[in-house]
């Protein structure tokens, strides 16, 4: 969610469930949890102070630097609750296609 469009300028979190399709509810619980993290800052939209903008903190790109990486392999196995080899060669050949797909062409 935190690279789901972030502006410099900040985002309402009715545009991130908007764009991430994401419920209200799981939007509002992201942002407290990268608040509590320091990725996340929130403030109010100048332009209806009744609601509140989301925008990157200064440290957003340090903390992904901090981020542990785990091979994809293993992080596919631990959403697919297993090891079934199958399986994680059909998540994979999916999300290769995928990844074809949205790559921008030079």
């Amino acid at each position: 969610m935190a690279r789901s469009g972030l502006r410099e300028s900040g985002r309402r979190p009715g545009d991130i469930t908007e764009r991430t399709g994401f419920l209200q509810s799981q939007v509002s619980g992201a942002v407290a949890r990268f608040r509590a993290e320091g990725v996340l800052e929130t403030t109010v939209d100048p332009a209806d102070r009744r609601r509140t903008l989301v925008l990157p903190s200064a440290n957003i790109r340090e903390w992904g630097r901090s981020r542990p990486v785990a091979p994809i392999e293993d992080v596919i196995d631990r959403a697919l609750g297993g090891d079934d080899v199958e399986a994680r060669a059909e998540v994979l050949a999916m999300l290769d296609g995928l990844a074809r797909r949205l790559c921008v062409r030079s």
